[in-house]
């Protein structure tokens, strides 16, 4: 139970993230759906079932709504934040900020298309990728 808490935790964390310059920060600003994530590790076989549960119910239940004023909300599994966001001057990077906290979290925006976005992030040594879909 504790395996399927982090996972949750470190999706939420995604949340924290968008940015990026001209053409690139106009695909950014839209609501987008979990369409995929992979933490990086292999999920044990006795898990494998019970994480596939709870990714279909991501997929269904989540979003990141990212407004085109440097705003964002999400909503994971019921669990909402908000924060603002914007892209590296590099645009290839997502910064975004949640409201209440002091750091900044930056995400690699590996892929980025008007139906498409994919973020990397590492955490406490794990390697995190996120697909998101409209």
């Amino acid at each position: 139970m504790k395996k399927v808490v982090y996972y949750l935790a470190a999706l939420v964390m995604v949340a924290g993230f968008v940015a990026c310059s001209g053409n690139k920060a106009d695909m950014v600003a839209a609501k987008w759906k979990v369409a995929d994530m992979d933490m990086g590790k292999p999920v044990p076989p006795d898990q494998k079932a019970m994480m596939d549960k709870m990714m279909e119910e991501v997929k269904k239940n989540s979003f990141f709504d990212f407004h085109k004023d440097g705003t964002y909300e999400l909503s994971m599994m019921g669990q909402g934040e908000k924060g603002t966001w914007k892209l590296s001057d590099d645009g290839t990077k997502l910064l975004c900020k949640t409201e209440g906290k002091d750091k900044e979290q930056a995400l690699n925006m590996t892929e980025i298309s008007s139906s498409k976005m994919v973020l990397e992030m590492e955490d406490h040594g794990e390697k995190m990728k996120f697909t998101l879909g409209k």
